[in-house]
């Protein structure tokens, strides 16, 4: 005998329940994906908050240390600092190491599955208040080494001329109550087309941008030139940083004038971050028109912060 094929009928029914099964199938797979995605974004999104929290929490013992060293402890004795508890996590100064006078500091700090290690280094406490003043001595002009030429060291790029003292005084109006005499700068005597440029350099008691953020200056200065004109008559005040040599300007007067009168300049200079200066230069450059010659001085220099 034979088996009766299965009527169309029953055979349709089949496929359409194996289909609805695969379709159930496929749906909750998408369903179990998309629910793992999901958490997987918002365990992201969580354990990139902690890792913020947690480097904020250790920046916060940073300060606690560079605090504590500007305020007499001494550097190595920071080190074993904690753990302190702070916004659900800790955090521990581990140590702390002279550079110098300066100190370098390490902050361990934790918060759940969260850790992280910072360091950073910090200037000492020092003064509130800088102050530099130089109103120049009474001194016959070009005084014989010794004396000018081992205070304020020169740099020449050219050379026809001479810098030294000079007896004359910005006195009256702006400078009324100084005394004593001033820095001459002057193209040579003899000679034609002269050209003088460089700059003289006075160590100063070290500027620390760090910690003085911003330096007053003034200085008083007055220019004169013999016959018609002058073909160059410019100086500057220039902070030096005598390790690396870096520099910042914060004057310059490029004005040709032969009033022969005393002027003031004054102003407020925002120091590049983390320089220390110890050098104060006086740059110039002074260039004759034929035989004219050419002079500067500059008296009364003063830098203070803040």
């Amino acid at each position: 005998m034979r088996n009766c094929p299965a009527a169309p009928q029953r055979q349709r029914g089949a496929v359409a329940i194996t289909v609805a099964i695969m379709f159930v199938l496929i749906v909750g797979a998408a369903v179990v994906y998309s629910l793992d995605m999901g958490s997987s974004e918002v365990t992201d999104a969580s354990l990139s908050n902690r890792d913020l929290e947690v480097r904020m929490l250790a920046e916060a013992g940073l300060e606690r240390a560079f605090y504590k060293f500007k305020n007499g402890t001494a550097c190595t004795a920071l080190g074993g600092d904690g753990p302190h508890s702070f916004g659900g996590g800790t955090f521990a100064v581990t140590a702390g190491a002279l550079e110098g006078a300066n100190c370098r500091v390490t902050v361990d700090a934790n918060m759940g599955m969260a850790a992280t290690s910072l360091t950073g280094v910090t200037t000492p406490g020092g003064p509130t208040t800088y102050s530099f003043y130089e109103p120049f001595p009474a001194l016959p002009p070009f005084p014989a080494p010794g004396s000018f030429d081992e205070v304020w060291i020169e740099t020449l790029k050219k050379s026809k001329g001479s810098t030294g003292y000079s007896s004359e005084n910005c006195s009256g109006g702006s400078c009324a109550g100084s005394s004593g005499g001033s820095m001459l700068m002057a193209t040579n005597t003899a000679g034609k087309d002269d050209q003088f440029e460089g700059y003289r350099e006075h160590s100063i008691p070290a500027i620390d941008s760090a910690v003085f953020g911003t330096i007053q200056f003034s200085i008083a200065y007055k220019k004169f030139y013999s016959g018609s004109k002058a073909d160059a008559q410019e100086v500057e005040l220039v902070l030096a940083e005598s390790g690396s040599n870096r520099t910042q300007t914060l004057w310059l007067d490029t004005t040709k004038a032969k009033d022969n009168a005393w002027h003031i300049a004054t102003g407020t200079a925002n120091l590049t971050p983390n320089r220390s200066y110890d050098r104060l230069r006086v740059g110039f450059k002074l260039s004759e028109n034929k035989f004219d010659r050419v002079w500067i001085w500059v008296d009364e220099i003063s830098l203070t912060s803040p």
